[in-house]
């Protein structure tokens, strides 16, 4: 009997191997689930502290270009940032002065001046230096007591600041409580600064600061869309109780997370860690007992089987050992496959295909469909189909046919759909063989019908995902293009907004030069002329940001654009500024792409480099390139002044500068405008250079169409 314990043992095996395979599989898809939430959760607070961090800066850059803020000033700015509905973890933005020991009373004079009788520098006493809150809105509610706040002489804001100071990028604190909250119901918080100097960058006037509490922080970042991972956050490495920032409500009391996952990751300055674990919303309990399910239907099967195996075998022994009782032994065995097949739970059935008629089906048909064996038996084969799948009989009948007639005996397996008694349909798994009957001769077909109805509907659930998924991934693409576009038109409106106030400061400027200037003393002459190159420096700022927003709003034409007789142009009208440099146009190739942009790419290049080179003696300037197997490589050369690479990174972003602009004149969007030009006509660009020893600007173009 060792082949029905084979059977057994192989049908056993291949259910534990399927177990184990459909186990793993749910696992993985849980646990890339879980680490896509998590991820989702990490980028949004990254994204979050980023929007905090450009919030001051933008608050710095407006001590940057004026000489003095107002309160009114400072409120007008902060009113405009819209930060409750922006950005609404940001409690409050304030500015910090900071005052040597001599000059506390005269700042003290000055705040009352401006309309706050009662403010006042605590805690008091004599320091060597103050760091005096003066400014904070919105200038309300809790955020006014914080007023006169001396934060120097607090050890751990000091310590954020120093570190501010050193790195120029905004900082945070450590896990603090906020002054405010003090005496009530304190929550975790931090605050971040940033240090504000002077235009020329020179003297430090004091800090822009945020502070944040971290249920609110937390509030912003834990959307519907990453449910199911309870996230914890620890100020430093170390996961203790003193160190923990935020820790959000589990959904079940005491429940034994499945996964879980632990990082660090640097926060302006400071480095925090992000413990997350999954909750019971998450771990699919259903989906994780599928594969115990599997493992007992392939156990019940894997019996059945040994148990068909054995007896076949039992049945052949019984033959051989007692062939003189033959007619009762045959007898005894066609009882007991009766038995076998009028209790299989899948429906076995003969079909004689010239008549179309069945000539046996099991009792479990009626398990199966709700008809009778009889009923089944007096209807023609069609009836037993769905029409779609009587169109697929159709077809694969007469193959099969041809086939057997070719002397190809073979299973053919097909799933087809079949009507039930009570007007539903189920779906089958239907194995089936071809035979000539011996005492007929007509062509019969045995075949064995399995019920995969939850197979098929679990298919389907599948396809219906995937399809959710496709369509909710292009909704979130479609949203982000939108914020871009969005973006894109603030900063236009914006930019175009700012122009009517520069206008009047500089025609009252210019009519207190013409008509005022001779009453004015030297100091007032001076301020005068700040103010007319404050306003002349912004004025040039705003046509910066209007050209960088125009770079990504314009359509792009596709011409062809001769690069040489372009380039050649450039030189020709640069060389009117420049008379002194030397300007040199190499071979160049036809392109396909934008006229106007190429223009605008060459001419910021060209016109940066004879800048940056106009301070040697022979100023030179190349512009060439070289032709690869897909894309063309064009280059700007120069001799000029040259940066350190170790600040590359930079040169391309909004308003980044590698010199002082004293020594050369700008505003840091121009390179801005290069990479979004570049980048629009699908190339990229980069920088080569070395202190004091010239710059080699490059960009690809596609070779095109041309």
């Amino acid at each position: 009997m060792w082949p029905a314990w084979l059977v057994l043992l192989v049908s056993l095996a291949v259910t534990a191997a399927l177990w184990q395979w459909s186990a793993a599989r749910i696992e993985e898809q849980m646990r890339a689930d879980f680490q896509a939430r998590a991820a989702d959760i990490r980028h949004s607070l990254e994204s979050r502290l980023a929007g905090y961090a450009l919030v001051l800066r933008g608050a710095a850059a407006l001590f940057s270009a004026s000489d003095e803020v107002t309160r009114e000033d400072w409120r007008q700015y902060v009113a405009g940032l819209q930060l409750r509905r922006e950005l609404p973890a940001i409690q409050a933005v304030a500015f910090a002065r900071s005052v040597p020991a001599g000059g506390i009373d005269s700042l003290v004079r000055q705040v009352r001046a401006s309309g706050m009788a009662d403010f006042a520098v605590w805690p008091e006493g004599r320091r060597e230096r103050y760091v005096v809150n003066v400014f904070t809105e919105p200038y309300e509610g809790l955020n006014v007591k914080a007023l006169g706040y001396d934060m120097w002489q607090d050890g751990i804001r000091r310590q954020a600041m120093e570190q501010a100071l050193r790195s120029g990028r905004a900082t945070i604190t450590q896990k603090i409580t906020l002054k405010v909250d003090e005496g009530g119901a304190p929550a975790p918080a931090f605050i971040m600064y940033l240090p504000v100097y002077d235009r020329d960058g020179g003297r430090l006037h004091g800090f822009v600061l945020s502070p944040f509490r971290m249920p609110d922080v937390a509030g912003d970042l834990l959307t519907p869309a990453v449910a199911g991972v309870a996230l914890a956050i620890y100020d430093g490495t170390e996961m203790t109780e003193a160190a923990l920032l935020h820790s959000g409500p589990r959904e079940t009391a005491g429940h034994a997370s499945r996964f879980s996952a632990r990082e660090t990751m640097p926060v302006a300055g400071r480095e925090w860690t992000l413990s997350f674990s999954s909750e019971p919303s998450l771990e699919n309990v259903a989906a994780a007992n599928r594969p115990w399910q599997a493992l007992a239907i392939g156990i019940v099967i894997s019996l059945l089987l040994f148990a068909v195996m054995w007896s076949l075998l039992s049945m052949r022994r019984r033959a051989v050992l007692l062939a003189e009782r033959m007619t009762r032994s045959l007898s005894e065995s066609e009882q007991k496959y009766r038995l076998i097949t009028e209790n299989a739970s899948d429906v076995i059935w003969l079909l004689d295909v010239d008549t179309q008629r069945f000539l046996y089906v099991s009792p479990s048909v009626e398990r199966l469909r709700g008809f009778t064996p009889e009923e089944v038996m007096r209807q023609p084969m069609h009836e037993a189909l769905t029409p779609q799948s009587r169109e697929l009989l159709q077809r694969i009948l007469p193959e099969n046919i041809a086939e057997f007639q070719r002397g190809i005996r073979k299973t053919h397996i097909s799933e087809v759909e079949q009507p039930r008694k009570d007007g539903t349909a189920v779906w089958t798994e239907t194995s089936t063989r071809f035979e000539r009957d011996a005492t007929s001769g007509h062509l019969v077909v045995y075949g064995v019908s399995r019920d995969i109805t939850e197979r098929k509907v679990a298919e389907r659930r599948l396809r219906d995902f995937n399809a959710e998924l496709e369509r909710r991934v292009q909704q979130r693409t479609a949203e982000l293009e939108r914020a871009n576009r969005d973006l894109e038109s603030f900063s236009y409106s914006i930019s175009h907004d700012l122009r009517a106030p520069l206008r009047a400061i500089n025609g009252f400027s210019s009519i207190l030069a013409s008509e005022e200037r001779e009453r004015l003393s030297a100091d007032g002459k001076d301020l005068l002329d700040r103010v007319a190159k404050a306003a002349t420096r912004l004025g040039q700022l705003i046509d910066d940001v209007l050209e960088y927003s125009r770079a990504g709003r314009l359509a792009k034409a596709d011409e062809r654009v001769d690069l040489r007789t372009l380039a050649q142009k450039i030189a020709g009208e640069l060389g009117e500024t420049y008379p002194h440099a030397v300007i040199t146009v190499g071979e160049l190739p036809a392109v396909q792409g934008d006229p106007t942009m190429l223009r605008q790419i060459l001419i910021n290049l060209a016109g940066n480099a004879c800048k940056y080179s106009a301070g040697r003696e022979r100023p030179i300037v190349e512009i060439g390139a070289q032709e690869g197997e897909d894309e063309v490589v064009i280059h700007v050369q120069d001799n000029g002044a040259g940066f350190d690479m170790r600040y590359a990174d930079k040169l391309f972003g909004m308003f980044q500068r590698l010199h002082p602009e004293s020594d050369f004149q700008g505003t840091g969007v121009g390179l801005a405008i290069v990479k979004r030009l570049v980048e629009r006509h699908g190339g990229r660009v980069w920088a080569e250079a070395e202190p004091d020893r010239g710059a080699t600007f490059r960009f690809t173009l596609g070779k095109g169409r041309v």
